[in-house]
């Protein structure tokens, strides 16, 4: 059974149309899980997928309280270094895994997700080996991800964090793609100057 919590507009296109997802990986599809505003609603949950952006993170662990017990698998999906840091330290009842996506994807206006690549990555670790098996079993059967558990997620975690420094700078500098930057040969050397940088600072 999955729930899925959203607010607003979000919220009330979830209830009403389902989740639609339009994937060049697995093709249409048109899901029904329960939705709600309040987490408390949901009860206690064997597993938790946390997807928010960094900066939404405390706030949605203090909400999710409610829905963690002792035995609850929580699991930030999130770029960046520190989330599962915040998250062990916010939630302390519950067994945190740390984890990374490799994704592409991104929401039309009418809140559908549009999946837009071949690719569906996730790497957990740091978990306790129960908790880490039990995720990956569960993604792997629905045969949507590619559930991987590195032998170094902090190596991991730095090396996808390095790229999006650099590949979101120049993307968004230059309204490019991957395929612009090859097609460009300085937009591309200034996006492995970035890379560069931003392994040096890390």
């Amino acid at each position: 059974d999955v729930t899925l919590i959203a607010r607003g507009k979000r919220r009330e296109s979830l209830a009403k149309k389902g989740l639609v997802v339009h994937s060049r990986r697995m093709g249409e599809h048109i899901f029904h899980p329960f939705v709600t505003a309040t987490p408390a609603a949901a009860g206690r949950q064997d597993v938790i997928f946390i997807c928010v952006k960094n900066y939404s993170l405390s706030e949605a662990l203090a909400a999710l309280q409610p829905c963690i017990a002792e035995q609850t698998i929580i699991v930030p999906v999130l770029n960046g270094i520190d989330h599962y840091d915040v998250t062990k330290k916010q939630t302390p009842q519950g067994r945190v895994l740390d984890s990374l996506i490799y994704i592409t994807t991104a929401y039309d206006t009418d809140y559908s997700i549009r999946q837009t690549s071949d690719y569906a990555k996730l790497c957990i670790g740091k978990g306790d080996s129960d908790a880490l098996e039990t995720v990956r079993r569960l993604l792997d059967e629905t045969g949507v991800f590619d559930c991987q558990i590195p032998d170094d997620m902090d190596a991991e975690a730095w090396h996808k964090y390095i790229i999006n420094c650099a590949y979101n700078v120049i993307t968004a500098y230059y309204d490019a793609t991957t395929g612009d930057l090859l097609q460009h040969p300085q937009w591309l050397k200034e996006f492995h100057d970035l890379l560069e940088e931003t392994h040096r600072v890390g």
